[in-house]
């Protein structure tokens, strides 16, 4: 309906330029005996018009974001159409019919000045009329006063989209900028007044003139040149809460900002995901995910969701997790087909069964026992769920004819010292000896690092202890992580599933086994100091930090590759292939009843022994536990 309305607007703005031409030229009896001569043709003159308009795309902006370019476009249009009428004139002219020529090159030239008028005037008057009540709303009560921190092009980015209340009313009354550059232009006829050093001074300058700063707005390319911790010691010490925008594309209906978060500490650009490829390789697929209900699984099956896959199966041991999941899935995704199951993947007849009534054409195995100090002592149990579970899913997956099956990994399986990155890498190393055994299922791995908020890491403990002023406990202060939001893992985990299928790649065409590019890892003793500072404390004063040392299985330095692992760059930002040679699963599978035995007579000497045979560089860390 909106396109018809622009049409029929566009349609009278062609008409009204033209009589406007006309009584602009002429004048007294030659009005009207030109508008007799035009009579005739005026249905068809709608036609192109309106022809010409859409082959010049006029009907794909958003008159409230009107621009340069929409203005651009209408230049283009009404050229054309002028032309039009030229060749027009020329063809009856020589056609013998005797007539004289009525447009003539001064007709021509103000039907074009009053065509781009028209056709602007909508535009761009609904635009000023938006900007009008806009800054009217920045002076009603509740409309915070801000301080934006961003390079010009961003801040005339974010100003666009207070105008529009894309973000929520916000009243800009300073901009500051990392670039010298920048310094005294002006954007949207606001100064930028100094650089981000200049933060204080310009925020007392305010509050001289009465004015309350509410919050410092920071743009993405400032988080990313500047550290936030020195960010937050400034606002913290002129007590203005900082705040972030979560859109690159500000000028969306989506725009939006929030309160700095744990995610700001990754500091590196968001990976740049090919939505369009993944949406083809995702619709109309059958994906069953094993543990959907847990924080990596979770977040996956909400990927998958917002590609268009025929129906998303989820195996979950956890039945509130399952529920929960669910639910959400059924609220945010209408229509989409879901089919939640209760499983366990240690039930290897359970999961046979459900593999064969299913049939998914893509599973994705995110279940697993993670917790490192947990396995250390309860073993067994890291084992059954880590190992067992794992193969159980796999050999499930090859005999219901499975096209392709995704590992999620760890790590922590490189180099591993802990149960948990040695049965991961266990699972690793079957996952890709399938791989290579047979040719109906395509088996890879994908090896990620901390994911953010996850389930037990250490974002929501330190949340935890500051929300209830206890100290915040690290376990060295010089202990490293890489991590990873939700939404990146769960995106890049696709997009190597994605990469594996590409049959034209052949850099990549052996590697069953894909690692993320986290950037640099982040010092544990930052993450916590950047959540205290971010509820408006700081780090030693308001909130203590406690070293507790290193616990069984944990270690300084997490690795991502080993030596022999040869990486290789993929035609997606963020994922890397990794290339070595695999075991022969019959290897593995002679160990797998070693280990069935260490777990009935509970000799976890024997386990370890076994492990490390099946996995190159175990070195497990001094444990207890039964």
């Amino acid at each position: 309906m909106k396109i018809v309305a622009v049409a029929l607007y566009d349609l009278c703005a062609a008409y009204l330029a033209l009589f406007g031409a006309i009584l602009v030229r002429f004048s007294g009896p030659e009005v009207t005996q030109t508008i007799h001569i035009f009579w005739p043709f005026l249905p068809g003159f709608g036609l192109i018009a309106l022809s010409v308009f859409a082959i010049f795309s006029l009907y794909r902006g958003k008159w409230r974001l009107a621009s340069i370019v929409d203005l651009a476009q209408i230049v283009k249009a009404s050229t054309t159409l002028a032309l039009l009428g030229l060749v027009a004139e020329y063809f009856l002219l020589t056609s013998g019919q005797g007539i004289d020529p009525i447009i003539g090159k001064k007709l021509l030239f103000t039907y074009w000045i009053f065509q781009i008028a028209t056709l602007s005037a909508g535009r761009f008057v609904l635009r000023y009329v938006r900007y009008i009540n806009a800054t009217k709303g920045l002076r009603q009560e509740g409309v915070a006063n801000v301080v934006v921190l961003a390079r010009a092009s961003e801040a005339d980015a974010i100003l666009r989209a207070a105008e529009l209340n894309a973000l929520s009313l916000i009243y800009v009354r300073a901009v500051l900028s990392p670039l010298a550059t920048d310094v005294n232009k002006f954007v949207r006829d606001i100064r930028i007044s100094g650089g981000i050093s200049d933060l204080e001074r310009v925020v007392n300058q305010l509050r001289a003139r009465g004015l309350d700063v509410d919050r410092v707005l920071v743009a993405p390319s400032v988080l990313r040149d500047m550290p936030v911790a020195d960010l937050l010691q400034i606002t913290r010490r002129i007590g203005v809460p900082l705040w972030r925008t979560l859109d690159s594309d500000l000028v969306s209906d989506h725009a939006a900002m929030a309160p700095l978060d744990e995610r700001t500490i990754l500091s590196r650009p968001a990976r740049r995901i090919d939505y369009e490829a993944l949406s083809d390789f995702i619709a109309g697929q059958k994906a069953l995910v094993v543990g959907g209900g847990g924080s990596i699984g979770a977040e996956l099956v909400r990927r998958l969701a917002t590609f268009a896959p025929a129906e998303i199966v989820i195996v979950e041991n956890s039945e509130p997790a399952l529920d929960a999941i669910l639910q959400e899935l059924q609220t945010q995704y209408f229509g989409l087909k879901t089919q939640g199951i209760l499983a366990d993947i240690r039930d290897r007849d359970r999961i046979f069964s459900i593999m064969e009534e299913v049939r998914p054409s893509l599973v994705i195995h995110a279940a697993a026992l993670k917790h490192v100090n947990h396995l250390e002592v309860n073993w067994t149990e890291g084992i059954k769920t880590n190992v067992f579970g794992s193969v159980n899913v796999f050999e499930a997956a090859i005999a219901a004819k499975v096209p392709r099956v995704i590992f999620i990994s760890t790590d922590k399986a490189v180099k591993p010292v802990s149960i948990l990155g040695a049965t991961k890498r266990f699972g690793e190393l079957f996952a890709r000896a399938l791989d290579g055994e047979q040719d109906g299922t395509r088996f890879i791995a994908v090896r990620f690092g901390n994911v953010l908020n996850s389930s037990g890491s250490a974002v929501p403990k330190f949340r935890a202890q500051i929300a209830r002023r206890q100290p915040v406990t690290v376990t060295h202060p010089d202990m490293e992580r890489f991590f990873i939001s939700n939404r990146e893992a769960g995106e890049l985990v696709l997009t190597a599933a994605l990469c594996s299928s590409r049959n034209d790649l052949p850099e990549v065409a052996d590697a069953s086994l894909y690692v993320l590019d986290m950037g640099s890892p982040v010092r544990i003793l930052d993450l916590a100091e950047t959540l205290i500072r971010l509820e408006g404390l700081e780090p030693g004063v308001d909130i203590p930090i406690k070293f507790t040392g290193l616990r069984p299985g944990e270690r300084l330095f997490e690795i991502v590759n080993e030596d022999t692992e040869a990486a290789r760059a993929t035609p997606y930002d963020g994922v890397l292939a990794l290339v070595d040679s695999a075991p022969h699963p019959a290897i593995l599978r002679r160990l797998l009843d070693g280990l069935t035995q260490a777990i009935q007579s509970g000799d976890r000497e024997q386990a370890k022994a076994i492990l490390q045979r099946g996995v190159p560089g175990y070195i497990p860390m001094r444990s207890q536990g039964h």
